[in-house]
């Protein structure tokens, strides 16, 4: 038997404000993990209409995650980068964290010392908000057409017979979890040089 956890975000917006709290409780949630877990944004982290995401091209919330420990971001056609290919390129040039758009899937292999070696393959629809990881032959839908942010974890066993089990949870982030004060260094770079961009366009 395999066991994988699979932590997901979405639809942050460009909420920047949300992160701290995010990795705390994120953080908290992996270290409860017996086995192997990694963690995926699903997509719409900066939108064009919101000031931050307009100020530094759709890069904002993806440099501020960055720092987060994020195994993987997807791309789908609402994300600002979706469709500058010159800026996403710049991007993927700049964090350590792979891009996922549909015309580029990733798969990612996790080994831990307890458990077998687990591969899968991240794939992300190019026309919805749709994920899919594929184990062996078997694929798992994370999610689709979300509107609020969105704060997801997925429990996978993989029996003897290479069938999934899968059991899926939402979280709401609680009011009460303290942010993390080295996100917080982070967001306020990120937030300086996006009043820097805009300065600089108004002179």
């Amino acid at each position: 038997m395999q066991s994988l956890t699979i932590f997901y975000t979405a639809a942050l917006r460009g909420r920047l404000e949300t992160l701290p709290r995010l990795f705390t409780f994120i953080r908290r949630e992996r270290l409860g993990v017996n086995g192997v877990s990694i963690l995926l944004d699903l997509g719409e982290s900066c939108v064009p209409d919101h000031w931050l995401c307009a100020a530094t091209g759709g890069r904002a919330l993806l440099v501020a995650m960055d720092s987060m420990g994020y195994d993987a971001f997807c791309l789908s056609q609402t994300d600002a980068l979706y469709a500058d290919s010159v800026t996403l390129g710049k991007l993927r040039d700049t964090i350590l964290t792979p891009i996922i758009t549909a015309e580029q899937p990733l798969t990612l292999t996790r080994h831990y010392a307890d458990e077998p070696r687990i591969s899968l393959t991240i794939t992300c629809a190019s026309d919805s908000q749709v994920v899919w990881v594929n184990i062996g032959s078997e694929s798992v839908e994370l999610a689709e057409r979300w509107a609020e942010p969105l704060i997801g974890r997925i429990n996978v066993t993989v029996g003897d017979d290479n069938r999934l089990i899968t059991h899926s949870m939402r979280y709401a982030l609680p009011e009460a979890v303290m942010p993390d004060p080295t996100i917080s260094s982070v967001i306020e770079f990120v937030e300086s040089e996006a009043h820097y961009a805009i300065r600089k366009r108004q002179v």
